[in-house]
């Protein structure tokens, strides 16, 4: 009882000295490290001069870079080899970002920072096994998720987006990606190995190339580690393969197989189509001339044809790949038109699925059975939601599950907790309501208070469940009714079709 009467006494005091520690914090590694107060502004542009990671700097001699975001140059297409520094620059943009917002100075020379809204990134994705969701899936939903949140007051770093599948599949996404963010005006640094995609610069006005170069010796790889501007003209993969002793047959192998690929493709689809165009020319000319004879004629077509089978079928795949540019736009352009609910799954099933002949949804759901169903409609009853803060991606690993209870997706919204359960069928759910029963039991016996919003929620009752079903009928609905009813559960259920999208509420 003392010490209560000195509660808010002792809690201004906490505040105080965590105030303190953080600054002194702030002051400490500032002096240390050499960093410089930000000039932080409400512009939209971002110069910082010889740009330093702060984290990167303290165990090696870190080469300082210039960052310049601004309208001609917000978006920022970054090549070069592997660990040349690419991924590292993208990561030190952000960092010095963050410490400027948060009250820090900076590790840098210079700064100017304009005040971002959000900072949304898609670097480096790992599958989820147990949910049956792959890593390019995983790349989608981060994708998805930009898609949705990205403003032109927001920062986004992408870091090889769209390797996870094909290299036309991937460059196509990549591309369209690229292309929406531009419309958005949001500011963006995009590391990558796709060439294809600094082709950008010369269809978009706010695109410029920048590339990370090295120089290769008989032995050795030097990474310059500056930033340039321009394009990268080689990867070194296999150089840096031999740098950390792959053996040598593998390397021989390994260049062979390179020198013929580059011998037969090009890297560009323009280049592409100006050389097969240029010898369908050449071809015309040469049958024209009055002094060559017919088969002369005939001869030098075959030539022509003989040496560019490969050119003609390169061609058709480069138009293969600009019409699914073209579509997956047109997709991510309909996300602000259209209702949210069908335009979320046209993109999951042309960005993630990425139907084509050889690969079709329908190939594709009887490969992985209902899993791929689960999927989408999970996701197209979460992209339902308005206003979420805050969004629960391991729900089934949240401090919920302790009490023994399981749910697929948790979100915070301005309506509150919301728990979205997709099942086969209304029965499944029934099912899962037993657990949820006794974990709200154990839930309210649990005297003891916890900080987790989520769990004061669901003991104060406070949340709603949407439930999403494959499969339903009136029986098992007039069940579900009879068993919320007993538990006072606020709860909607949908009959979603994958197929089409359309979700119907019968509850």
């Amino acid at each position: 009882d003392d010490v209560s009467k000195y509660t808010r006494r002792i809690q201004d005091t906490a505040k105080a000295i965590a105030e303190l520690d953080v600054l002194i914090s702030f002051a400490d590694v500032s002096a240390t490290n050499n960093y410089v107060k930000p000039e932080v502004h409400s512009g939209k542009d971002l110069t910082i001069k010889c740009g330093r990671h702060p984290v990167v700097e303290l165990s090696t001699d870190f080469v300082p870079n210039d960052v310049t975001l601004d309208e001609r140059s917000r978006f920022m297409i970054i090549t070069g080899p592997n660990a040349s520094g690419k991924s590292t620059y993208v990561r030190m943009v952000a960092l010095i970002a963050i410490l400027s917002q948060i009250g820090c100075f900076v590790p840098a020379e210079e700064a100017k920072i304009c005040i971002f809204d959000k900072i949304l990134t898609r670097i480096g994705s790992v599958d989820e096994i147990s949910s049956g969701i792959s890593s390019f899936m995983v790349e989608i939903m981060e994708m998805l998720k930009i898609i949705r949140h990205a403003s032109e007051r927001d920062l986004v770093l992408l870091d090889e987006v769209g390797k996870g599948t094909s290299t036309y599949d991937g460059i196509s996404i990549a591309w369209a990606f690229s292309k929406y963010l531009c419309e958005v005006g949001c500011k963006v640094l995009f590391a990558t190995h796709f060439r294809e995609l600094t082709e950008l610069e010369k269809e978009e006005g706010c695109v410029v190339n920048y590339h990370f170069d090295a120089v290769e010796s008989s032995q050795t790889l030097h990474f310059v580690r500056k930033l340039k501007r321009g394009v990268s003209e080689r990867s070194y993969g296999i150089k840096v393969a031999e740098m950390l002793k792959m053996p040598r047959r593998i390397i021989e192998e390994a260049e062979r197989k390179l020198e013929m690929l580059e011998r037969t493709h090009s890297t560009h689809s323009e280049r592409i189509k100006s050389q097969y165009e240029q010898k369908k020319c050449d071809v015309r000319e040469r049958g024209g001339v009055g002094g060559v004879a017919a088969g002369s004629c005939v001869a030098a077509g075959s030539d022509v044809a003989a040496g560019g089978v490969g050119e003609a079928d390169n061609v058709g795949e480069a138009d293969k790949i600009n019409a699914k540019i073209d579509e997956v736009i047109a997709i991510l352009r309909d996300i602000h038109e259209k209702e949210r609910r069908t335009t979320i799954l046209r993109a999951i099933k042309e960005l993630q699925l990425f139907k084509s002949e050889r690969f079709s949804a329908f190939k594709l759901r009887r490969k992985c059975g209902e899993g791929i169903d689960h999927f989408i409609a999970k996701n197209l009853l979460f992209n339902s939601l308005e206003n979420v803060r805050a969004y629960s991606v391991e729900a089934k690993r949240s401090a919920i599950s302790k009490f023994g209870y399981r749910p697929d997706v948790m979100a915070i919204t301005d309506e509150g907790l919301i728990i979205i359960e997709v099942e086969r069928n209304i029965k499944a759910f029934i099912r899962k309501l037993r657990s949820l029963e006794s974990a709200l039991a154990a839930l309210r016996r649990d005297a003891h208070e916890t900080g987790d919003p989520i769990l004061k929620l669901m003991r104060a009752g406070d949340f709603k469940i949407i439930v999403g079903t494959l499969k339903i009928n009136e029986g098992d609905l007039r069940k579900l009714r009879e068993s919320c009813s007993r538990l006072n559960l606020n709860v909607e259920v949908y009959h979603v079709h994958t197929e089409n999208g359309e979700i119907a509420r019968f509850i």
